[in-house]
């Protein structure tokens, strides 16, 4: 398993209860509200950092997503709707989404930029700052996550051929 991985895995595990009892406060609200799904925007390593806003993840933006990380996500999401579903009024219900739970970082910033995403309104600095600093592992990994999608959304550069030599006499 990659270091990013273990890392969100092991942060899944610790901060699990944290995660079950925003989710359910949010499945609560949306049952009260009649509103009947939840979109939980966690992805590939970022469930062991969401509750503290981050994004969590693995370095470098292409790593392959963890099973057992996303499994554990949509588990959760799932058990928790069906917990904020038994006293639920009426048979009015929630269900709780978790459609990029298997995006890498780079696949949703691709995703950000193909929506026309205002990403200028975004970044998750590990620094309260009005601006991103740059530096902190947050900010070092989401500008490989933007620096490999904005490099796989780019057309293949076509190859320039420049023939040096004596110029051709024409004609006589």
């Amino acid at each position: 398993m990659p270091a990013g991985a273990q890392r969100a895995e092991s942060a899944l595990r610790r901060d699990g209860l944290a995660l079950t009892q925003m989710l359910l406060a949010a499945a609560a609200d949306a049952i009260e509200r009649h509103i009947e799904r939840v979109i939980w925007p966690i992805h590939s390593g970022a469930a062991g950092r969401a509750s503290s806003g981050g994004t969590g993840g693995s370095g470098g933006g292409g790593a392959d997503p963890d099973l057992d990380t996303i499994a554990d996500a949509c588990d959760r999401a799932l058990l928790v709707s069906q917990v904020a579903n038994l006293d639920a009024p009426g048979g009015a219900g929630v269900r709780i989404e978790t459609p990029y739970v298997d995006f890498t970082d780079a696949q949703l910033f691709e995703l950000a930029l193909d929506l026309d995403a205002p990403l200028d309104a975004f970044w998750s600095c590990l620094h309260d700052a009005d601006r991103p600093c740059g530096s902190c592992p947050e900010c070092r990994r989401w500008k490989a996550a933007m620096d490999a999608a904005c490099q796989q959304s780019l057309p293949p550069m076509p190859e320039i051929q420049v023939r040096v030599g004596k110029p051709k006499r024409i004609g006589g």
